[in-house]
């Protein structure tokens, strides 16, 4: 069986969510901790990142929400609920990364301008990212199961 057969499961995406804000917090620690060590000199204000570090994260959150909402258009239309999982899986990814992608732009400029304060609009980025977790009543709700898939993903979750 390859990759592309194997079941899909509601435990799977939840892991790889925390896999995900996981790796971002983590990096976003260490960089902090990094740029609070005595001998690393900020920027003097007056750099351009405090304008685009902004515009990065609420732009990705913004179109983590388009992404959200246009694959949610598509939620329930599946023949059965493997077909229901990829999609929620494949819908959950790309605003996953979307929103990963903001985050990130926003630790890397900051440790470019080695500004602490620009940090902040990481740690609002992981807070979106955070709200964006899957959960099993949301996906009941979207998808429209019927009793035997609901019963299905009960006794494999």
């Amino acid at each position: 069986m390859n990759r592309s057969q194997q079941p899909v499961t509601f435990k799977q995406i939840q892991i790889l969510f925390f896999a995900l804000l996981a790796g971002q917090v983590m990096i976003g620690a260490v960089l902090f901790f990094v740029l609070t060590i005595d001998g690393v000199e900020s920027s003097a204000g007056g750099s351009v990142f405090k304008f685009i570090i902004p515009v990065a994260v609420f732009g990705s959150i913004s179109a983590s929400v388009f992404i959200n909402r246009y694959f949610g258009e598509q939620a329930g239309t599946q023949a059965n609920l493997q077909a229901k999982l990829q999609h929620f899986r494949t819908r959950n990814l790309f605003r996953w990364a979307v929103q990963e992608a903001g985050n990130l732009v926003a630790i890397v400029l900051a440790a470019l301008d080695a500004n602490t304060l620009l940090m902040f609009w990481f740690a609002f980025g992981a807070m979106a990212f955070a709200m964006a977790r899957p959960s099993l009543d949301k996906f009941l709700e979207e998808y429209q199961l019927t009793n035997a898939e609901r019963q299905e993903l009960e006794l494999n979750p």
